[in-house]
């Protein structure tokens, strides 16, 4: 329905911004791209114009005082909104009462540089929402800011907007610049709120082995995304984030097929920039678009990877993030590419404890709640995975588990794996110790099914290219090592991942009285700059620090909880590395985990909220 506007009043004077032919326009340095759909009112106006759209709060007059407080507050609430999107406003009357202006406002509008003003009645445009926009043509229409991929952390920008979760996405088709491809986002301050959904407006991007209608997904691999069309269905997850009013505006890259690369082995497509420490570590696998996105954009809210054996949690530590994977199931995996289905999850990461936790909640749904859970009786510090770990970090974990400590009134049990299973092993392996039964579990059963997950493709590429995919060397060096395993060791394999899960939650984690949460490290801190080749890299033996969650089905999050300083050789001067630890607690515990965490950091005098850029903690 379209609507008139009632009445008009001329405030000051001054020239207009003219838009572009593309539809694009600056104010100082800062670009904006208007929105391809115009909202449901006409605005006698010929000339192109800047607009802000303002929601008044029921019986509350206009005066200097209020304007003055509601710009401050869009100014730091939102990276879209700048004063030059004063020069007009569109006051929406609240039913039943008409906007009351008192007489200091028209002076603060002068000195707004506003010259005119607009009344709307509320419940003739009812989904119109606060925020900037731009006037054109006689309609008013949205705004996105565009950012530059600095970092290089994209495969695709997507076109942001309003979305059903049947729809399919667009690309951006703004140029780039120097710096990286063109990212749009939405403000926000209002513009989806009218979905009343959960997740409205949060900004997203989604790690590319998620399909989404309308876009080739690439794996990371170029070989793979010339050999299949756009998708026709959009990941369920994804679908989920949609309909809860989340705004997909990009794919991230990872490293090709979830591999284990580091950046001198990405061939088809550079790794991103880690923005932590001298700006030259690794931003680690294999959701590193996902981590380096988070670490380095301050317009980003979370990222969506994937965790089969570290997958989502590396990124975390080596961007400095929260990272969480979640409890096996609770996200659905239609229209995710699969690895190894008996570990693959859906994770995300993200910079604010509690937006995750928010996210989490709006994720999950009803799969999951707090509910029938015990509270944590046991802190379980594991000597046979922190023994090798270096000092600085092991001391940085310690003090950390003493917060826990005190939060929890728990004091922590060291605990050796190893010994446990030697004191009581299960029925099914009584003559072998842990490392001999689990020894070579992950790697025949996660390399098997992964290699063989890959099949079509191998011959879909070749019928339609006449020659075998491009892989990178350590892709194809696992193909080769998983493709004489058999499918008997595989199934082997397996039985044993079972064993040792049955295993571990019963005489590990939990008993009647017992609810225990393990504080994991993720792997030693130390430089890994992005141009040194890395060793070759071993395959997966027995039951490591990564692997532990994916194998028991648990959820792990990830908590940066401090900085190793070291002497850097790019910039020359002393850089801090982020430090994080893992806690992993019983299958369902995912937001008890969260709510424990944020818990723990706020007592601590931890920051729950983290910065981009160069330091964790602090601005730069």
């Amino acid at each position: 329905m379209e609507q008139e506007a009632r009445s008009r009043l001329r405030v000051g004077s001054g020239d207009p911004v003219w838009l572009t032919s593309t539809r694009t326009f600056a104010l100082g340095s800062v670009n904006y791209l208007v929105s391809s759909q115009s909202e449901a009112v006409t605005v006698d106006r010929q000339e192109p114009t800047l607009c802000t759209v303002i929601k008044p709060t029921l019986g509350t007059p206009i005066t200097a005082s209020y304007l003055r407080t509601l710009v401050s507050s869009f100014t730091a609430t939102d990276d879209v909104f700048r004063p030059e999107f004063l020069a007009e406003l569109l006051f929406l009357d609240p039913p039943g009462a008409g906007v009351e202006m008192g007489a200091d406002a028209q002076e603060q509008l002068e000195a707004f540089g506003t010259r005119w003003v607009v009344y709307l009645d509320q419940r003739a445009v009812p989904d119109l929402q606060p925020g900037p926009y731009v006037i054109m043509q006689k309609k008013l229409w949205k705004v996105w800011r565009v950012y530059s991929d600095s970092t290089g952390a994209l495969i695709e920008a997507l076109r942001p907007g309003e979305m059903k979760a049947s729809d399919a996405f667009e690309r951006l088709e703004v140029g780039g610049t120097h710096e990286g491809m063109s990212v749009a986002v939405p403000s926000r301050l209002g513009y989806f709120a009218f979905m009343g959904a959960p997740l409205a407006g949060l900004r997203v991007i989604v790690k590319d082995n998620f399909h989404l209608k309308g876009l080739r997904t690439s794996l990371g691999n170029k070989a793979y995304l010339e050999t299949y069309p756009p998708r026709e269905k959009t990941a369920t997850c994804i679908q989920q984030l949609v309909a809860a009013g989340a705004v997909v505006v990009g794919t991230a890259k990872l490293v090709s097929f979830a591999a284990w690369e580091e950046p001198t082995q990405c061939i088809d497509y550079q790794a991103p920039w880690n923005a932590r420490a001298d700006g030259y570590q690794s931003p680690a696998g294999s959701s590193s678009g996902s981590g380096a996105a988070i670490g380095a954009y301050d317009w980003l809210d979370v990222a969506i990877g994937s965790d089969t054996s570290g997958s989502g949690r590396r990124p975390g530590l080596w961007n400095g993030c929260f990272a969480m994977r979640p409890t096996f199931g609770v996200v659905p995996l239609d229209g995710f590419v699969s690895s190894f289905k008996m570990f693959d999850t859906p994770s995300f990461l993200g910079r604010n404890l509690l937006q995750m936790r928010k996210f989490a909640l709006a994720w999950y749904g009803s799969r999951i709640s707090t509910k029938g859970l015990k509270p944590i009786s046991a802190l379980i510090w594991p000597s046979d995975y922190w023994e090798s770990i270096n000092p600085v970090q092991r001391k940085l974990a310690r003090e950390f588990v003493g917060d826990l400590e005190t939060f929890l009134g728990v004091q922590q049990d060291q605990v050796s794996f190893a010994d446990e299973w030697s004191r009581a092993p299960p029925r099914e392996a009584a003559s072998d110790s842990q490392s001999d039964f689990m020894k070579d579990a992950t790697k025949d059963a996660f390399w098997y099914d992964d290699y063989h997950a890959l099949d079509d493709f191998r011959s879909d590429y070749r019928s339609k290219f006449d020659k075998q995919p491009y892989v990178s060397p350590p892709v194809r060096t696992q193909w080769e090592s998983a493709s004489k395993i058999t499918p008997a060791q595989r199934d082997e394999a397996v039985r044993r991942i079972r064993v040792y899960r049955e295993w571990f939650l019963s005489m590990i984690m939990a008993s009647k009285s017992r609810n225990a949460l393990v504080i994991l490290p993720i792997e030693d801190v130390s430089p890994r700059y992005r141009d040194q080749p890395p060793p070759p890299f071993p395959a997966p033996s027995g039951v490591t620090t990564l692997t532990l969650s994916s194998i028991l089905e648990a959820p792990e999050l990830v908590i940066p909880i401090g900085e190793i300083p070291y002497q850097s050789v790019v910039s020359g001067r002393e850089e801090r590395l982020p430090v994080g630890v893992g806690l992993l607690a019983l299958p369902g515990s995912d937001l008890m985990l969260m709510d424990l965490a944020r818990g723990c950091l706020e007592k601590a005098g931890r920051p729950v909220n983290l910065h981009t850029g160069r330091f964790m903690f602090k601005k730069e």
